[in-house]
């Protein structure tokens, strides 16, 4: 990014990356580091070069400045896939708002209102995912009740004899669990189904 004409470095420095085994020095395996930096551009700018709208995994972000509400939307509109995207917004911008919210919730996991994309919880309402390039699997999330089922893979069990049903699926359902049976949650043994 800091090779692009137009493009400021506002905060922080650009280094290279680099490993780090804590002690400055380099130990194969380590990860590689960032420094932070903050960049600024224009819209113009931001517009003609795709090399900006890539996501940076990493401490990096950079400030593209739109003179008009038009370029704010175009700009939005070119968000790739990433994991958050955040709308500032006060009551006057309520129209506005709403119009980034249209366009970046096709292109991002998590929409954050007048905050930064920190703090993830393992909970229900939580999602780390998103379109690609910021994912591969748009349909999953990394964290929350959900993530679990990245690892699941459906099997249909049709005919199957009681005796060869895995255990959570037999009939008297001995461990209890809350299972859909007919359309209703229950943790009751059923029936013959």
């Amino acid at each position: 990014m800091s090779a692009v004409k137009g493009v400021e470095v506002r905060a922080g420095s650009v280094q290279a990356a680099h490993h780090d085994a804590g002690d400055g020095g380099y130990k194969k395996g380590m990860p590689i580091l960032a420094s932070p930096v903050l960049f600024r551009t224009s819209f113009e700018t931001y517009k003609k070069n795709p090399v900006l709208r890539e996501e940076v995994f990493g401490p990096a972000a950079i400030v593209v400045v739109c003179e008009t509400e038009g370029q704010l939307v175009e700009a939005a509109g070119m968000v790739q896939g990433s994991l958050t995207g955040t709308i500032w917004a006060g009551g006057p911008d309520i129209v506005l708002a709403k119009q980034l919210e249209r366009i970046l919730e096709q292109r991002v996991g998590r929409l954050i209102f007048n905050g930064v994309p920190t703090g993830v919880d393992v909970c229900a309402a939580m999602v780390q995912g998103g379109p690609y390039p910021a994912t591969n699997q748009a349909w999953s999330t990394a964290v929350g009740l959900l993530a679990i089922l990245r690892w699941c893979r459906p099997v249909c069990y049709q005919n199957a004899p009681e005796a060869l049903l895995p255990v959570e699926l037999r009939n008297a359902n001995t461990m209890k669990l809350r299972r859909l049976v007919n359309g209703e949650w229950t943790a009751e043994g059923v029936g013959k189904c």
